[in-house]
Parts: C-alpha cells; structure tokens; sequence
C-alpha cells in the first residue's frame, strides 16, 4: 500500500454523467507529495462487487468510494481528509452524512440521530440543501454514512457475498469496519463538501437486501432478535429543545458525545434527584431535563455553579448565566433549578442518602475533584451513581484521569471515551438496572460512540 496515493473509484453506467463528477475531482487540489488515480469499474453486477473489483487493482492506502452522480464541491477536500485520518488513526472510514444509531427496519435516515449535510438534486431541477444534526468536533462517531462518499484508509472486503444488489451496501460496510475496531465518522463540515445528483432512485432489490441486512447485522443466527433487546437499558430519540434555541450552547460545550446517553440514563434509572457540579451553557444539565419533560420522571434537577469560571475554563460572562437561567425556565421549568454558588455552599441544601445522579463537572485538577466527590459522597443514595467528566484529559494540571482510576480499583462502573472522556461510577450499590449496565458495556459503548 502506498500510503502517499489516493484513489477514487467509482460504479459506471452512465459515461455523461460519471465525466461531469470526474470534472470536479479533477479540480480538487493535491496534497503535496501525493498520487492520484482513478478506477472506474464499468457495469458492475452490484455495488459491492464493483468496490472489491477496484479495491483490489489499486494500492493506495486512501480510497473515496464515490457515486458516479457525486459532485465534490470543496477544492480542498483531499488535504482535510488527509489531515483528518492523521490526527486519528482510530478513523478508518469517513462520509458527509449517516446515522449514530440504526432503527430496527434498518433505514439509517428514518434515524433521530442523523448527522452532518449534502445538497441533493432531483430530477425536476431543484437543489435541496440536508442538512442534519451539526458535527461539533473534527467528525462524529457514527454507526454508518451514505454510500454517496465513503473515504477509507483501511482495506476491508465488500460484502458481496452477501448483498448483491445497490443498497444496503453502505450500512453493511459501516458495520464490518465497527466490528473490526476502527470507527466510522461523520466529517464536520462549514458548507457541504458535495452535491448528489440522485436522479430517479431505482429500487430493484431494496426490500431483499434490507432483509439480508437486517438477518445478518441486527438479528444475526443465535442472537437475541434484536440485540439491545436483551438488555433492560432501552434508547429514546429525543430532540433537544436547547439545541433550536441557542446553537451555542452545543458549539461550545465539550460534552456534546455525551448527551444521549444523558437523556437514557434518566429516562431508564428515573431518579428522584439529580445534581450537577458545574454546567457553564448548560449542555449536560439540559440534556437531564429533556428526559425529565418527555419522561415525566418527576425527577428534580439542580445546576450548582459560580457562573464565573475559572482557570480552566476562562472566566464567564453574565450572559452566560442569563442564558442558561433563561433556557431552564422556558423549557425545562419546574424540573431545572439553578443553584449560584460554590459546590461546598450548596452541600447544606441536600439530605445525606438524597442524591441519586451527580455529575462533577467542576474544577478539573485531582485535588478538586477528589474533595468534590468525597464531600458529596455522603449526599448519594444507595444505587446512586456519579458521573465524571474528562477522564481522558492528560494536561497540565488536569487531574480528574487519576481520580478515576484510583475510584475503579474501588467501585464498579463503566467509562465512555468520546468528547474528553465520561465516567460512570456506581459507588453506593449496583441495582439490578446498574448491573445490566455493567454485563453490557460493549454495547452501550457503541450505541454512544
């Protein structure tokens, strides 16, 4: 494999249109010391035939799986995903839109948690613009994306064994680079990197392999039929109603790869009380309160925070507590309570055994966190859980990893490693729920990816 060439490969059937793509990848700038080439395989007998056909003629370690009615409109769309697949070599497929999680008829784009965007152009002319939830950080981990641009850097054979047609083919392959370890993202994009000229879809065969899809990846042989099913934990598809307010509030937080799971713990543990240490915009303590609503859990949640900053986080201001006092009460009142203060000033107003969700989200150095947590610890009650922010977070004098290991040598619990890491302690006891959490940790890790 050479690791300096790129190569696209595309399905042909119709030479007009396939000269118009080339056309604009043609256009597109090249990284410096890079090769580029072009394999066309001409009348395919499916999708993935075709794919193996040129994957295997060509040795460049970079392949953009591309429509012949795929329009790259970004001229530096090849330096961004060389970039890209440098700074995370645990990426091994790219595309421009897909799906977090798969409903259970297998149509990624009848999902909830569809991401990123593409113009789409019809045959009457008109050019619509999809645009999906927002990428927030370099890529979002997915658990598919649309075979109109797949980039890999990693060779896995297509599926031709099993899918013989021209769907489902993308959402399979999605699915072997999953179960091989390397994740699949979805690219953040300021305008979409390209135009799909979709034409007239022609469904032949659509049914048929939506059925060998969903028999061999959602329902394998000698499996539960479907495999979150065997689990107590169930997925909801909320919509963040914070979200259509104020886009800054998910611009900058660095907790937006956690608010689903956020949403499902409350919705799936029901606790009467949930308290925060520390909520800036407010992204984690409103994705609580979106469960509460939509649930009617009953549940009472409570934001403790200065709302001044601090060395970490750079100081705060006062619109920024002016606009989370604002969201709380127009979406989330009366579950949202706003505490202004210290986290040791708010201790007084909570009942020891009284907390059933805190999440430390405070000041970020060990000595912090630790009193943090041990001073509350009295506050939780049995089965209660802690959650963690940054566990991931190796600088300076960020010190909330080391806790947390010293905490898992303790107590049980589980960790997600996406936007800087979350951890999940259950230090006052695991209820049957919590320990259903525990046996199926693969699992919620990468519903949550």
């Amino acid at each position: 494999m050479k690791a300096n060439k790129i190569c696209f490969i595309t399905c042909v059937s119709d030479l007009v249109q396939y000269q118009m793509a080339l056309n604009y990848m043609k256009a597109l700038q090249i990284p410096e010391g890079y090769e580029i080439e072009w394999q066309q395989v001409f009348h395919a007998e499916s999708m993935t035939a075709g794919y193996n056909q040129a994957m295997n003629r060509s040795d460049a370690r970079i392949k953009v799986y591309l429509h012949q009615d795929v329009y790259i409109l970004n001229p530096l769309f090849l330096h961004e995903i060389v970039s890209l697949f440098a700074e995370h070599p645990s990426l091994g497929m790219i595309g421009v839109v897909g799906s977090k999680s798969i409903p259970d008829n297998g149509i990624w784009w009848e999902s909830r948690h569809k991401y990123g965007m593409v113009y789409e152009s019809r045959v009457n002319g008109q050019t619509t613009l999809l645009n999906f939830n927002e990428v927030a950080e370099d890529y979002e981990s997915v658990q598919a994306i649309d075979g109109l641009l797949m980039v890999t850097t990693v060779d896995l054979p297509w599926r031709k064994d099993l899918l013989k047609g021209w769907h489902f083919y993308d959402v399979s392959q999605s699915f072997e680079f999953v179960k091989a370890g390397y994740e699949v993202g979805v690219i953040k994009q300021l305008s979409p990197v390209c135009l799909h000229h979709c034409g007239v879809s022609d469904l032949t065969g659509y049914e048929e392999n939506r059925r060998i899809f969903l028999k061999h990846y959602m329902n394998p042989p000698g499996s539960e039929p479907n495999h979150a099913a065997a689990m107590k934990w169930s997925f909801g598809q909320p919509v963040f109603a914070y979200e259509r307010d104020d886009p800054n509030i998910v611009q900058r937080s660095a907790w937006v790869g956690h608010r689903y799971f956020a949403y499902d713990l409350i919705r799936n543990v029901k606790p009467r009380v949930v308290v925060e240490l520390g909520t800036h915009m407010g992204l984690s303590f409103f994705s609580f309160c979106q469960a509460v609503v939509d649930c009617s859990t009953g549940t009472k949640c409570y934001a403790v925070d200065s709302w001044v900053g601090d060395s970490h986080t750079g100081g705060y201001e006062e619109a920024v507590y002016e606009t989370v006092s604002r969201v709380a009460k127009a979406y989330y009142a009366p579950a949202a309570e706003l505490l202004r203060g210290t986290f040791d000033e708010a201790l007084s107003q909570f009942a020891d055994q009284s907390v059933d969700v805190l999440h430390i989200d405070g000041y970020h150095t060990y000595e912090a966190a630790a009193h943090d947590f041990y001073t509350w610890l009295p506050k939780m009650a049995d089965n209660g859980i802690v959650l963690f922010h940054d566990i991931n977070v190796r600088i300076g004098n960020f010190g909330v990893y080391r806790l947390w290991e010293e905490l898992r040598r303790q107590y049980p619990g589980l960790a997600f490693d996406q936007s800087h890491g979350l951890g999940v302690l259950f230090p006052k006891g695991c209820s049957e729920l919590l320990q259903d959490m525990l046996l199926h940790e693969k699992e919620l890790k990468m519903r949550y990816r």
